[in-house]
């Protein structure tokens, strides 16, 4: 009857608490790769409004290298941002599982005690 009862306990509170902050933490997560990967298209329409302007090979090669550094810049900052945001959630998701164990320990006591 304990395990059943362990059993029953834990998956109420994984399917319950756990995967729900889950879902909410890594909904931020696309969130932020969307919003960058739309920044990063439009800075696709800037370069080709740039070369259909450009009337002298130095304005391409301006214009690619200013894309190209952007680029650089801009996929360095977002890597740094979605490893900040996958440690905070790798962190909340370990506290609320320990959490979880916690419970399910008390619950089992309690039941085990009756």
């Amino acid at each position: 009857m304990a395990p059943n009862t362990a059993l029953t306990t834990w998956s109420s509170l994984l399917t319950g608490g756990i995967n729900a902050q889950a879902v909410g933490e890594l909904g931020a997560i696309a969130d932020e790769w969307q919003t960058f990967v739309g920044r990063r298209l439009q800075e696709d329409v800037v370069l080709l409004q740039r070369l259909t302007r450009s009337t002298r090979p130095d304005q391409v090669v301006a214009a690619y290298a200013d894309f190209w550094r952007k680029a650089g810049e801009d996929y360095s900052n977002e890597v740094s941002t979605m490893m900040k945001l996958m440690t905070d959630v790798t962190s909340r998701t370990l506290v609320a599982a320990q959490s979880a164990a916690e419970e399910v320990s008390t619950r089992l006591s309690h039941h085990e005690a009756r």
